[in-house]
């Protein structure tokens, strides 16, 4: 995915939805599927795990 992303589709709740989505091409994804609301302190958290584990 490109760093800049013109599209998302959010509110994505089932891998169903997910695998269809992906046949759309370059999408951003957002949704409960992945996560649900997270205050910001929490959402840095993840992030930098997501980050310093090579994602």
């Amino acid at each position: 995915m490109n760093a800049q992303v013109d599209n998302f589709v959010e509110s994505v709740e089932t891998q169903a939805q997910v695998d269809y989505v992906k046949t759309l091409g370059d999408v951003a994804i957002r949704g409960y599927f992945f996560s649900r609301p997270l205050p910001m302190l929490d959402y840095e958290s993840l992030l930098d795990k997501y980050l310093s584990s090579g994602g």
